[in-house]
């Protein structure tokens, strides 16, 4: 590929770049994926040995109860400032499409668009305070 002389191509004014072969292609990608992988068992394992069981918990209670602010009382309930039998008497949503949604779909549609990047933000912060970082964060709703 060509770029025009003095637009500051990637190989520079007026250099042709070869095309990568399909090969290579094939072993960036691989590459890219296998890095993923990686990471991704990283952040599993940092999960699972900080909060696992307590989030599956809190979380269950979640759907159960179906909370009309349910980032909030998760945030709480990590913060430690409401208890599971406290997010079991919190008031219920009034959207119906939420109350009679499934469980999974009522935690897409409410809080992992808040928890998913709370998430990630206490990991690579490297906390000590996992648990009540995550809870601030998702109290602040950021």
């Amino acid at each position: 590929c060509l770029a025009p002389a003095g637009e500051g191509s990637l190989g520079g004014p007026g250099i042709a770049m070869p095309e990568p072969t399909a090969d290579e292609v094939a072993a960036a990608a691989a590459e890219m994926a296998s890095s993923f992988d990686q990471q991704a068992s990283e952040m599993r394992d940092y999960w699972d040995q900080n909060v696992g069981r307590e989030l599956k918990e809190k979380l269950w209670a979640l759907a159960e109860r179906r909370p009309a602010e349910a980032t909030k009382l998760m945030g709480q309930a990590f913060a430690g400032k409401k208890s599971l039998g406290e997010m079991a008497s919190a008031p219920q949503t009034s959207d119906p499409n939420l109350k009679s949604a499934p469980p999974r779909e009522f935690l897409n549609n409410t809080i992992v668009k808040d928890l998913a990047p709370a998430l990630v933000q206490v990991y690579n912060k490297g906390s000590r305070r996992v648990v009540s970082d995550l809870g601030d964060i998702l109290m602040k709703g950021k």
